[in-house]
């Protein structure tokens, strides 16, 4: 039965094309470098040490620009972001820094780390790096949108823009669907992708995890955008709603999708290119005022 299960999984992941993006999430230094080795601007490689971890990140523009941080969702990883690399009218006005999240990517596949209070932590380098000579906004989207709102109340000083993309905040308003469990069981989590038993573990922890930062919204001070869709069943929309109401002492720009799912980001790529340009363009702003 195990391997009428097994080959059925293969079959999934390998043919539906949906899924076999699954299998592409930790593409080598080499992959990465060769899938852009056509563009005319090509993006930095690079790793930074944080305790026991290795982060990596993918970066593109000038140093002299608005640093924008990329925090991809579950199960993802930096190359989520791929498009916006060859984007000109993107990286020409901010420079892009996409992170493999713990346990994802080149970060430690498979290493999971299911606090999101600790995933800011280890990703802390990586923001004092590319926040040392210029202004940060933080994109999240989905659980990146959770560890971005984290990085941003503990960083007040360094965030001048936040963005939370179908950002999971509020515990317990997502769906877990009930395979999840079976994911991370020892008897069947071998089936699985790396990817696929990380976002499983982070998933069925995080209504505990958001618990222990749900206190500390009132620590978010810069301009935040919040854009979710209407209908996403899977992250619930109360979610915006609760962070709106959450981010009492930041400048909130709510935009609501009407019969958009979870599939806001791929769908509304336009628009969210066009909220997160008016984010780095409040940094300037601030910068021009003396703030």
């Amino acid at each position: 039965m195990r391997f009428v299960i097994f080959l059925s999984l293969i079959f999934l992941f390998s043919g539906c094309s949906r899924y076999s993006n699954y299998l592409n999430l930790a593409p080598s230094d080499r992959k990465l470098r060769r899938a852009f080795s056509s563009a005319p601007v090509k993006p930095e490689i690079g790793y930074i040490k944080s305790g026991d971890r290795r982060i990596r990140y993918v970066s593109i523009g000038a140093d002299s620009l608005p640093v924008t941080i990329l925090l991809h969702g579950s199960p993802s990883a930096a190359y989520r972001f791929r498009a916006w690399f060859r984007d000109s009218t993107i990286y020409q006005k901010t420079r892009l820094v996409a992170v493999d999240r713990p346990g994802y990517g080149r970060s430690n596949l498979g290493k999971v780390e299911i606090s999101i209070a600790r995933q800011a932590e280890l990703l802390e380098p990586v923001l004092t790096k590319f926040a040392e000579n210029q202004p940060v906004v933080l994109l999240g989207k989905s659980y990146g949108g959770s560890v971005a709102a984290r990085l941003a109340m503990i960083h007040p000083e360094k965030i001048r823009g936040l963005l939370l993309v179908s950002a999971s905040v509020e515990p317990a308003a997502e769906k877990t669907p009930r395979f999840t469990k079976k994911l991370v069981r020892p008897t069947t989590c071998w089936m699985f992708p790396k990817a696929l038993r990380v976002a499983a573990k982070e998933k069925l922890n995080h209504a505990t995890a958001l618990g222990e930062i749900e206190n500390d919204w009132s620590c978010v001070t810069c301009p935040t955008w919040v854009l979710h869709g209407c209908a996403d069943r899977l992250i619930f929309y109360r979610n915006a709603e609760f962070a709106c109401q959450k981010l009492v002492n930041a400048d909130v720009h709510f935009i609501p999708f009407d019969d958009l799912r979870h599939n806001l980001f791929s769908v509304q790529t336009d628009s969210v290119r066009h909220y997160l340009l008016d984010a780095v363009k409040s940094c300037g702003k601030c910068d021009a005022q003396g703030i």
